[in-house]
């Protein structure tokens, strides 16, 4: 082989590497810093990018939704309380009606 061939492939396998060692390292790819095995995790008061239905736990309790800053309206779409600092929610009236717990979204 010449030299410029060997360059390339040298070059193709640094290249690759490189590309592909970030996957099968595993590592942590969400943004939240959750311990979720599907890479996500919740942010408080901040709805960006969650799917409620992929967070039960914290989306089918209507004090853990709260510890986060979050409440349910009446129309049953999850929103940031408007009084929320730091995942901590200074609303009283900020309670989610406990019969709309569980229920899906139509």
């Amino acid at each position: 082989m010449t030299r410029k061939t060997v360059l390339i492939r040298l070059v193709a396998a640094t290249v690759f590497a490189f590309s592909v060692a970030p996957s099968l390292a595993g590592g942590d790819m969400g943004g939240g810093g959750g311990d979720r095995s599907d890479g996500g995790g919740v942010v408080p008061c901040s709805l960006a990018g969650v799917n409620p239905a992929h967070h039960p736990e914290i989306f089918g309790n209507p004090a853990a939704a709260r510890s986060y800053g979050f409440v349910q309206g009446p129309d049953r779409v999850w929103r940031v309380d408007g009084n929320c600092i730091g995942g901590r929610s200074g609303s009283p009236m900020a309670a989610a009606p406990a019969s709309s717990v569980g229920r899906k979204r139509r």
